[in-house]
């Protein structure tokens, strides 16, 4: 699976990252990163959020069970 640079391709045989996926992709037990970027927007753990309530807190403070509104595009996250 892995190639000569030492990435491994999903719906590829030429991976341009670590890991390389071309396709849909399901997460059933949780998704951890570091940096975020999904096509071209990137969230970082810094991002701010805003809760069902009204207060914002960084996306790395957000426990389960709280209800995330909105990401802040202008936090520059």
């Amino acid at each position: 699976m892995a190639t000569s640079s030492g990435n491994v391709g999903i719906g590829t045989t030429s991976p341009q990252n670590a890991l390389d996926v071309v396709g849909a992709v399901t997460v059933s037990r949780g998704l951890n990163a570091s940096n975020l970027n999904v096509t071209g927007f990137s969230i970082t753990d810094d991002s701010l959020v805003t809760l069902s309530d009204g207060s914002k807190k960084k996306i790395k403070d957000i426990r389960a069970g709280e209800e995330v509104l909105t990401l802040e595009e202008s936090s520059g996250n």
